[in-house]
């Protein structure tokens, strides 16, 4: 079995791992992500400044967009 580590899980490793799971889920690929679960929409911050979103319409939960398969793990050094 072969094993990537995707570290961090913004909005680029979130991405990756959801496309990469996807890709590899029958190759024999074991992924493993970065565990922290909320997922901040950087960008939106700008918005809350003007009342255009509050700050819970901007985080969510990472698993939400992340394919069925990923391990995730707290990865600290």
């Amino acid at each position: 079995m072969r094993k990537l580590v995707i570290l961090g899980g913004g909005t680029a490793g979130t991405m990756i791992t959801d496309k990469l799971r996807k890709r590899l889920r029958h190759d024999g690929w074991e992924i493993t992500v970065d565990r922290a679960d909320e997922h901040h929409y950087r960008p939106g911050y700008l918005f809350v400044t003007f009342d255009g979103y509050t700050p819970d319409e901007i985080v969510r939960s990472r698993h939400h967009f992340i394919a069925d398969g990923a391990r995730d793990r707290r990865l600290g050094w």
